[in-house]
């Protein structure tokens, strides 16, 4: 558990959610992404003051503890899951998001809320529900996040910025060509310029 990051996901959204899983053990949401809470039981007072947050940070933020009955908050693989890759990332809204391909279809999740994740320990998994997808985001064997993707509207948009970009690739010239082709321009103009003056050129 990563408390710094998800100190800084929570704060931004004004939102700490301590979720007591049917599976064992808790969670904590901004209200998009789920971190595992690992080494403790938190309280919201234990959030406070894991958080450092002053007497006007706590009046600002919502800070609750409820119990989840949602299956899908459990640290190991839930049953049925898809595993999924990364096909890409787009910057939309000046955030990063990663584009994963699922049986649904692209679904795109941000970055941000997961950077903290190594790439080289991190792999993903949809988690279905009443058809409805949650991405599971692991750290080796088990899982260390949950992020709901990106609503219908804003994922519709990130497919327009990624038709945008499916014109083909811009090809340099040979250098070699662009060289003789300079040559060839140029001996074309001095030819013009005789012509205009009436000289020939022996």
């Amino acid at each position: 558990m990563n408390i710094n990051a998800i100190k800084r996901n929570c704060k931004a959204a004004s939102r700490a959610v301590i979720l007591d899983s049917v599976a064992g053990g808790q969670w904590i949401t901004n209200g998009t992404t789920a971190w595992l809470v690992e080494g403790l039981r938190l309280t919201v007072e234990a959030v406070e003051a894991l958080f450092n947050l002053t007497n006007k940070q706590k009046n600002d933020m919502a800070i609750v503890e409820k119990p989840t009955s949602d299956p899908r908050f459990c640290q190991t693989p839930y049953e049925g899951e898809e595993d999924t890759e990364e096909a890409g990332a787009v910057v939309y809204l000046d955030a990063i998001y990663i584009g994963l391909k699922s049986s649904g279809g692209m679904l795109f999740i941000p970055y941000e809320p997961i950077r903290h994740i190594k790439d080289k320990y991190r792999h993903y998994a949809v988690r279905w529900r009443d058809g409805r997808p949650m991405v599971a985001v692991y750290e080796d064997m088990f899982c260390a996040a949950l992020v709901m993707p990106l609503d219908n509207r804003s994922s519709g948009e990130m497919r327009d910025i990624a038709r945008r970009l499916s014109a083909p690739p811009y090809e340099w010239p040979d250098p070699e060509q662009d060289a003789a082709d300079a040559e060839a321009a140029a001996e074309a103009m001095l030819r013009g310029m005789d012509e205009e003056s009436g000289e020939v050129q022996e």
